[in-house]
């Protein structure tokens, strides 16, 4: 029957839409929470280490499925302090963003190292860029950048919330985009002494 057909059709664009729009609030009430003058996050001794090799290997299934490397390089007992359910946000979610724009059959790789003063959580994926002009924006809230990105779901919420939560523990997030490296995230931290 052409009309059930129609009607399942419907039933099934109207639920994807209101989900789409209960993750959009769900995003915009997160963001609005991190940026309320009363916010504080935890500050206690992050295993920056420990926390980006659980959520690399919660990410290999992904990769797995669309036959994406993904590599983690990273070094042991990389600590700050600040608060564990905020990096393991930050770690998941370029992680998840990394194998969202990369291509079928690229890679992604995963960096955990101290540098001076700085702990740092670097995810590169080698084979999507960023155009130069959209770049100064990606952490501004419903950013959406060039046509080839707007095709993936999204609301532009993901990466601003990200650096909001870096922010409050006292971190630095930042992008370099190129066709040579592709892209790469870096969220620079104080590292314990």
């Amino acid at each position: 029957d052409t009309k059930v057909g129609e009607n399942l059709q419907w039933i099934d664009s109207t639920d994807s839409a209101a989900k789409n729009m209960m993750q959009m609030i769900s995003q915009m009430l997160t963001l609005s929470s991190l940026e309320s003058p009363a916010m504080t996050s935890k500050s206690e001794s992050v295993d920056l280490s420990h926390i980006a090799e659980k959520c690399a290997l919660q990410m290999e299934s992904i990769a797995y499925d669309r036959n994406i490397s993904m590599k983690a390089e990273i070094d042991d007992g990389i600590f700050y302090r600040g608060d564990p359910e905020y990096a393991e946000r930050i770690c998941s979610g370029l992680m998840e963003n990394a194998l969202k724009y990369e291509p079928d059959g690229g890679s992604v790789c995963v960096s955990v190292y101290r540098q001076k003063k700085k702990a740092l959580l670097q995810v590169e994926n080698a084979g999507s860029v960023i155009e130069p002009e959209d770049l100064p924006h990606v952490f501004e809230r419903f950013y959406r950048g060039d046509k080839t990105r707007n095709q993936q779901k999204g609301h532009g919420l993901g990466l601003p919330i990200l650096k909001q939560m870096s922010e409050l523990q006292g971190g630095e997030i930042s992008v370099i985009s190129s066709a040579e490296r592709g892209t790469v995230f870096t969220v620079a931290f104080p590292a314990n002494e």
